[in-house]
């Protein structure tokens, strides 16, 4: 199986956002829709834009270490970017993970999103502070 392109993640990722919204719109029955219909940010609270904002830098942190490694010669552990992904290919997938995160939380209803968000927090923590034990900053 030859490497996706950047183009590709793009693609991927448009794809995975509008099957997203089109399930959470048309896929459920009505009764179950009243309860998760798609939120378009009508319920956005102080605190979504405050998780947003730190998943974004964690987001962005692990773009920058990310960016390290591979200037160092480093492996690239996430199965999504390949083990030697070209510099094209690691700006694109940390652009569309941060918007499409975004974009997913804005749509999401409220007590979904900050699951959502919570969850990406998460991971990206966890990979942040894996990158930093292995020397990996992510500098200012």
């Amino acid at each position: 199986m030859k490497p996706l392109r950047p183009s590709d993640l793009v693609i991927l990722a448009i794809v995975l956002v509008l099957l997203g919204v089109a399930l959470a719109v048309v896929g459920l029955p009505r009764k179950a829709r009243a309860q998760t219909e798609c939120d378009f940010g009508k319920s956005w609270r102080g605190r979504d834009t405050v998780l947003t904002a730190g998943f974004e830098a964690l987001n962005w942190m692990d773009w920058k270490q990310t960016k390290q490694a591979q200037g160092q010669g480093g492996v690239e552990f996430n199965p999504k970017l390949g083990r030697h992904p070209s510099g094209a290919a690691v700006d694109t997938f940390f652009l569309v993970n941060g918007l499409g995160t975004a974009v997913i939380a804005w749509v999401l209803p409220e007590p979904w999103r900050q699951t959502w968000l919570g969850f990406q927090i998460g991971v990206h923590f966890m990979t942040v502070q894996d990158n930093w034990t292995v020397g990996l900053r992510a500098g200012f």
